[in-house]
């Protein structure tokens, strides 16, 4: 049973100089609106840096809703909402998402405004290029059109060969698995054209067919 006590609720912050609000909610154990303001001043990092810079007096709140049956609900609701109004986009809230995943444009992202330093730079640089041809994780073969300085013909015979080694198809048991497979399938008869296909292929051939204004009848197996 839940305690009377533990109440979720939704609420919203004005930041008095400029207008802007900020909407969220609260379902942590044993919370409830009367510790609002109070001991809780939202899970925002950026409304916690404005209270040390600004003071708790530079904003307004008011709790929105509350849910006493079911506290889990109140994060649905919150969520609900931002995504309704599109808040992680809008100058006006400072919300930087929609309750999802973070809005990363514009001044909304945390590096907005910023830039790295020299050294870090560097170190990126660095980190990259441990990452080309062979070194890059997601490296698979690939071939470089630097490599054969413009010759397109002789990359493209170069992938073929490739993919012919790679290709499962190529291989003779493969191939012969995969085509005892394929004869194990049954087939059926097209009455109009006497073509033999599988399940799939004879479906599609049908609905071909009909567009020409020719119907033919259902399935009739020859096997």
């Amino acid at each position: 049973m839940i305690p009377q006590s533990y109440i979720g609720y939704t609420y919203l912050i004005t930041f008095l100089p400029t207008g802007q609000v900020y909407y969220g909610s609260r379902c942590a154990k044993n919370c409830n609106p009367s510790e609002f303001w109070v001991k809780y001043f939202t899970s925002s990092k950026l409304i916690k840096e404005m209270i040390q810079k600004h003071g708790k007096d530079s904003f307004s709140y008011e709790i929105r809703k509350t849910f006493i049956e079911d506290p889990k609900k109140a994060q649905d609701w919150e969520r609900r909402v931002l995504k309704r109004i599109n808040a992680g986009k809008k100058q006006q809230f400072l919300n930087r998402s929609d309750g999802v995943a973070p809005c990363l444009s514009g001044w909304k992202n945390p590096f907005f405004g910023k830039k790295h330093t020299e050294e870090t730079r560097k170190k990126m640089k660095e980190r990259q290029s441990n990452k080309q041809g062979e070194k890059n994780p997601n490296w698979k073969g690939g071939l470089d059109r630097r490599k054969f300085k413009g010759d397109e013909n002789l990359r493209q015979l170069t992938h073929s060969k490739r993919m012919t080694n790679v290709n499962p198809m190529y291989n003779e048991n493969v191939k012969n698995k995969h085509q005892e497979s394929m004869n194990k399938r049954p087939t059926y008869k097209c009455q109009h054209c006497d073509k033999l296909l599988n399940l799939g292929a004879y479906s599609v051939h049908q609905k071909a067919l009909a567009k020409k204004g020719i119907n033919i009848p259902n399935i009739s197996s020859v096997r």
